[in-house]
């Protein structure tokens, strides 16, 4: 009997009192019923309904015998009329509401638990979210599960999306279980997709379903689980390669990309042994080949008559392209018919094929019906058939027939007549960049000059047997072919007149163009917007200054000469010491602000460690060293200055030095050949 129903009743049966718990009767006075669930059973006694039981207060006294239907709580019930107490539902799959007449079973989308015993069915959670309600709810017991990781997880608000990840809500299993004892029974491990396949519905928080797989579609693979887009299968450069995987390109499902490997004897194709494969195979030449070659063999027949010139066959085998061309198939045709193409450097004229010129060229694997190009400006090439042209080094340019590289003109050097580079008019001098000096001459044309012209042939005219380009640019133009060497043509008078004198330069003393030669320290300078052709430069001082040092862009590791070391031109720089930079690092920090000179620029400290082989190898300061050997740095210069002869060898002998006092090399083969090398001397092994 269901807990709450043993009562101490005051019952009367044929009138009769007794005190005895739960007597079945008849009936009772239905006008002691405290409520309408009874059911009338005649001589003005009632009983309870079905879903009912009888209950009174817990103390009745003979004189008060009031009673009334209870309903029946859920989970128990029933079925007939009466005032005996309520029974449980005794299968698991069954159940009851308040009041039940019966226990009825559990729709199929729906299941019992042991919290919620035959109360209440729940519905089937569709949703790790919707668990997760239960649990709150205390409608199912939370238990860890195991997951695929080999994890144990426990289901909470903190791992929801995890669990999405890993398990999905069997709902068969709901609607099969009689009670569902635990979360354990509805989770399944979330299918993971297996190589080959790639997901289509994502494991995602609140997911329903479980996850979806699909095969990688054709031309795609994936080699690992779970992956959500197969990869494209990595085609094969042309069917020189063959795919070692053996797997057709038309399969799905591909778990693993290709295996190119290279599969073609190029030498025998070149000597016309050509490919063949097993019958029934075909390939183009962008088709991925999956069946190995079998063999080679000569071909046969083919066009020769172009290929023979004065007894020289100038055709090489040509399967590539016309494989490419789609004018063959790599099949199991053995023999081949054999293709042939006018070799590199050759072109096809008159049915024949002939060989470039000297000063142009035909790229490798070109048409032979493509003509041969002119060398580009800054190449040449002085052979016949070539393929590449080659660039002319910087001082050179590139001949006009392309055919040779030729000198360029420098200001202040003679030539004689004839040279490559002596233009047959008066020309002067053209600046131009590095990247231009390898493709165009120099040297320009100097504007005809008009007018009468009444001074005598000079110097400089063609009939002599040297000429000086001494002017850069156009002014130096300003001079007639038959002005004297002093003397500049005058458009606007028609004459020759005399070069103006120049302040600090030497008198009457001018080159073409009225260009003066500047006394010792000082140097030309062109005169922007001259209002007069006969003082068109001045002289200026030579500077030797930091101002100077930055016009001249000089580098970082440079510094500025003594004055005016060349006449005419400023103070040029110069770089630091060769053997320095080799061996040193060039030290900005220890240069002083507005340096311009080789003292003060040239500042260099010793490099850090450096490895030969496996070797550390120091270099050291002079003190530092002279400390180390027992000497002052005055002592270690005086001893380097008498074995080394010159201010440049000292430091590359310090290091010398070093190498035999404080390295102690122990190979020292590699030591002496070391030192020698900065030394500037020879190594004996």
């Amino acid at each position: 009997m269901h807990s709450g129903m043993f009562r101490l009743w005051a019952v009367g049966c044929a009138g009769m009192v007794f005190s005895i718990v739960s007597v079945e009767c008849a009936g009772e006075p239905c006008s002691l019923a405290l409520h309408d669930n009874t059911v009338s059973v005649g001589n003005g006694n009632c009983t309870c309904a079905p879903g009912y039981y009888k209950a009174s207060p817990a103390l009745s006294l003979p004189e008060q015998r009031e009673w009334w239907c209870e309903p029946c709580e859920a989970g128990y019930f029933k079925a007939a009329n009466g005032l005996l107490a309520c029974l449980p539902c005794a299968s698991d799959y069954t159940w009851s509401a308040v009041g039940q007449a019966a226990c009825v079973q559990c729709s199929e989308k729906s299941m019992l638990t042991p919290e919620t015993r035959h109360r209440k069915c729940i519905p089937c959670p569709s949703t790790i979210v919707a668990l997760l309600a239960y649990i709150d709810l205390q409608h199912i017991r939370n238990v860890a599960v195991r997951a695929a990781t080999g994890e144990n997880l426990l289901l909470s608000r903190g791992n929801v999306a995890q669990f999405a990840q890993l398990f999905v809500v069997d709902e068969a299993q709901c609607r099969l279980a009689p009670m569902m004892a635990s979360v354990a029974g509805l989770l399944r491990p979330r299918t993971v997709c297996a190589a080959g396949t790639h997901v289509v519905v994502p494991a995602t928080t609140g997911q329903d379903g479980d996850t979806v797989c699909q095969d990688c579609e054709v031309g795609k693979y994936s080699e690992e689980t779970g992956v959500l887009a197969c990869k494209n299968i990595a085609a094969c450069v042309d069917a020189r390669f063959v795919d070692q995987t053996a797997i057709g390109s038309s399969e799905m499902a591909r778990k693993i990309d290709s295996n190119c490997v290279l599969d073609w004897d190029a030498q025998a194709v070149s000597m016309g042994r050509y490919p063949y494969v097993m019958p029934g195979q075909s390939f183009r030449f962008d088709d991925t080949r999956h069946g190995s070659i079998v063999g080679y063999s000569p071909c046969v027949g083919g066009s020769t008559f172009k290929c023979m010139v004065l007894g020289v066959d100038r055709c090489v085998h040509d399967y590539v392209n016309a494989w490419k061309q789609g004018l063959m198939v790599l099949d199991s045709q053995n023999p081949s018919i054999c293709q042939l193409q006018c070799a590199d450097g050759y072109y096809m004229l008159h049915t024949k094929c002939t060989a470039c010129d000297a000063g142009s060229h035909k790229p490798a694997a070109a048409p032979e019906a493509q003509q041969c190009q002119p060398c580009a400006a800054g190449t040449h090439t002085a052979t016949p058939a070539t393929v590449v042209c080659t660039a002319c080094v910087l001082g050179k340019y590139s001949s006009q027939d392309r055919t040779a590289c030729v000198d360029e003109c420098e200001p202040g050097v003679f030539y004689k007549v004839g040279h490559r580079c002596y233009p047959a008019a008066r020309s002067y001098i053209s600046e131009l960049s590095a990247n231009l000096r390898t493709q165009r001459i120099n040297i320009q044309a100097c504007p005809v000059a008009e007018g009468p012209q009444d001074s005598p042939p000079s110097q400089w005219g063609a009939s002599v047997q040297q000429i000086q380009y001494g002017g850069v640019g156009e002014a130096y133009c300003r001079v007639s072919s038959r002005c004297l060497a002093n003397y500049i043509w005058d458009s606007g008078s028609g004459s020759c007149q005399a070069c103006a004198t120049v302040s600090n330069a030497q008198i009457s003393r001018f080159e073409h163009g009225c260009m003066p030669s500047c006394d010792p320290g000082f140097f030309v300078v062109p005169i922007q917007g001259a209002s007069t052709v006969t003082r068109v430069f001045r002289c200026e001082r030579c500077e030797n200054s930091f101002g100077a040092f930055q016009r001249g862009n000089c580098g970082e590791a440079s510094y500025l000469n003594d004055t005016c070391t060349e006449p005419n031109k400023n103070t040029p720089c110069l770089p630091c010491s060769g053997v320095q930079q080799a061996f040193q690092v060039f030290d900005a920090l220890q240069v002083p602000p507005f340096a311009h000179s080789r003292a003060d620029r040239c500042q260099f400290r010793c490099r850090g460690v450096q490895f030969v082989g496996q070797k550390p190898w120091y270099y050291l300061d002079i003190a530092t060293a002279a400390a180390m050997m027992g000497m002052d740095s005055l002592q270690l210069q005086q001893k380097l200055a008498v074995h080394v002869a010159g201010a440049e060898k000292v430091g590359a002998f310090f290091l010398c030095v070093l190498c035999f006092i404080v390295f102690l090399c122990f190979d020292m083969s590699l030591c002496v050949c070391v030192c020698a090398r900065v030394c500037n001397r020879q190594c004996a092994s």
